[in-house]
């Protein structure tokens, strides 16, 4: 069974007085913490939103003791950060969402080794215990190295810090430890976040100036380094059904809070049956937005005159073609403005909205494959070109095209399922498959055309049931992840 991780765990490392207790705690601050969770976990929706604080606390009796006399109480001070840090791996097992761990037991060991000396005969046990011990900590999914200089700590520490501390600015404990810090940073699989902590922030100084920029740069970054988890259909089918599902749903939530926020002209393009319509009809539901229909059918019924006039001329398409390319072209003449004013109008509001088929199957697939027919004329068909580019070059082109892919053959079942008399008299197997073909190179026409500026998500039409709650969210998951990427979210 396929098990995705419900948290991202972070670990804060820096030296004494880096303001590690300062950063940590405005990190919790409800608007910066809303910050970092609506940055970091977006698109992710296996990890909830939320955040958990494992509490770093130490024995601070023991660690002034410690400054004072190395030899005897140091080796007691590493045994209990052990046994804390066993503690604290307790609650980062129990944790979900946003979890930042506190210090890493890795930083624990490279105090250790500065006083390898002091501890004496005590290091080996101790390091046969750490090694037990580090086997079950998580490593954690980012590193905050909050990076100050020497001279800025010692001059923290003269200020602020307790008279342990106080101790070790006599010697080069400062020099060591900070050299410590930057090796076990060297030393991570992938990059820390090294954050200047010479900043008066770091000790409580100022206002929320520097605070709010900070803390939008520090969730991109950490968004950077830990991204959400693309799962393809058939891994999502390997998961727990009850995860599986929370997770579909929180997809759907989080794309539905997106379209809120930023407006996405999405457009849908398929053959004749491949469900276009239906699964617009369920955007529009599902996601809150506006939806275009082609002629306006919202019951997803033939009603537009024009339509029904083409459908109806084709059964004389042997005895009267002249007929069928006048219906023909009224109808595709008087889509052109239809389809591209209402999307112009609808881009004016600012908000997302849907059409349920895409502008350039006009030009790609149905008026070529008319015009292979003869039921445009050349004349024709050049007429409704010149009309389309200079309707198009004014209408705003769509952010995400959703391809619908279905065969010829199974288009053809599905247009004899719904039993449209219309539509099962006008489109038999072979103009449907004389079609599937014109589709294979409508993504080369949008280039040319420069009719979208944006991702395509190609769906499988004879594996997709829009009715199943999995494959939406597998479907919605990966429709948000495509227009993050376009918008370097």
């Amino acid at each position: 069974m396929l098990t995705p991780s419900s948290q991202i765990t972070v670990s804060v490392v820096g030296g004494i007085k880096s303001g590690k207790g300062i950063f940590t705690k405005k990190a919790f601050e409800p608007k910066y913490q809303a910050t970092l969770e609506d940055t970091v976990l977006l698109g992710n929706n296996f990890v909830p939103k939320r955040s958990t604080s494992i509490r770093e606390e130490g024995d601070k009796k023991l660690t002034e003791e410690s400054y004072f006399d190395p030899k005897t109480f140091i080796f007691p001070l590493q045994m209990d950060y052990l046994g804390r840090r066993h503690g604290q791996q307790n609650q980062v097992d129990a944790a979900d969402g946003l979890v930042w761990m506190g210090q890493h037991p890795d930083v624990d060991r490279m105090f250790a080794d500065m006083n390898k000396t002091a501890m004496g005969d005590n290091f080996p046990i101790y390091e046969r215990l750490f090694n037990e011990t580090r086997r079950r900590i998580t490593e954690p999914d980012v590193v905050i190295y909050l990076r100050a200089s020497e001279e800025t700590l010692r001059r923290r520490i003269s200020e602020k810090g307790t008279l342990g501390e106080k101790k070790i600015l006599e010697g080069d404990y400062i020099t060591r430890h900070i050299a410590g810090l930057e090796k076990y940073c060297d030393g991570l699989k992938q990059p820390a976040i090294v954050i200047d902590a010479n900043h008066p922030a770091f000790e409580g100084k100022g206002d929320d100036s520097f605070w709010n920029g900070f803390f939008t740069t520090l969730a991109r970054d950490i968004r950077s380094m830990k991204k959400p988890p693309r799962y393809e259909r058939s891994e999502w089918g390997k998961m727990d059904y009850n995860r599986a599902r929370r997770a579909s749903w929180d997809a759907m939530v989080q794309l539905r809070e997106y379209l809120k926020k930023e407006q996405v002209f999405i457009a849908l393009m398929g053959i004749v049956g491949s469900g276009k319509t239906g699964l617009t009809e369920r955007i529009q539901d599902e996601l809150g937005i506006e939806a275009l229909f082609e002629l306006g059918n919202k019951n997803d019924q033939i009603q537009d005159e024009y339509f029904q006039k083409f459908i109806g001329s084709l059964k004389y398409v042997e005895i009267n073609i002249e007929l069928v390319r006048e219906c023909c072209y009224r109808l595709q003449d008087y889509l052109i403005p239809k389809r591209s004013g209402r999307s112009a109008e609808k881009y004016k509001d600012r908000r997302s909205f849907v059409v349920d088929r895409s502008a350039v199957e006009d030009q790609s697939i149905f008026w070529r494959y008319f015009l292979s027919l003869g039921w445009l004329s050349e004349d024709q068909y050049h007429s409704l070109q010149k009309k389309a580019i200079s309707e198009y070059a004014k209408t705003p082109k769509s952010d995400l095209i959703i391809r619908l892919n279905l065969p010829g053959e199974e288009a053809r079942m599905r247009v004899l399922d719904r039993g449209r008399k219309e539509e099962v008299e006008g489109w038999p197997i072979e103009r449907l498959k004389a079609m599937e073909v014109l589709y294979d190179t409508i993504e080369d026409d949008m280039v040319q055309y420069k009719s979208h500026d944006g991702p395509i998500l190609r769906v499988d039409m004879t594996t997709f049931n829009p009715k199943n709650e999995i494959d939406r969210g597998q479907f919605y998951q990966n429709w948000l992840h495509l227009l993050l990427d376009q918008r370097g979210t």
